[in-house]
């Protein structure tokens, strides 16, 4: 006697395979669109490498690299921890004193700073 196979499990496999395609090339476009991990994220990241208080976060556009800058109080000094907004890996981080954070603003402020353009969150 033949033994018919349902059709439903040999389509199956295929359709989940399908699925898992579409839900990874949608997360490649959504990045290439310039979706963001969000400001909170980026906090988040930062402050697992560099604890302390989170003064302020800024999303900048770092050499045509989208990055949040999260300012952190530590114990001992300030620093500026850049975190991918895509991707939500630190890239860098930096002890800064407030008389170099304030000098980077006023030149933001007046256009002059190569490379960078802020949006604060």
């Amino acid at each position: 006697m033949k033994r018919i196979v349902p059709l439903s499990l040999i389509l199956l496999p295929m359709l989940g395979a399908s699925v898992v395609q579409a839900r990874d090339s949608h997360v490649k476009s959504s990045r290439r669109m310039g979706a963001y991990i969000g400001a909170a994220a980026a906090r988040r990241s930062a402050t697992r490498s560099v604890p302390g208080h989170v003064l302020s976060t800024k999303l900048e556009n770092e050499d045509g690299k989208m990055q949040y800058a999260v300012m952190i109080k530590g114990r001992k000094a300030m620093h500026e921890v850049m975190v991918d907004a895509h991707t939500g890996r630190v890239a860098s981080q930096e002890k800064v004193t407030a008389g170099e954070e304030a000098r980077e603003a006023a030149e933001e402020a007046h256009g002059s700073h190569s490379g960078r353009s802020a949006h604060k969150h």
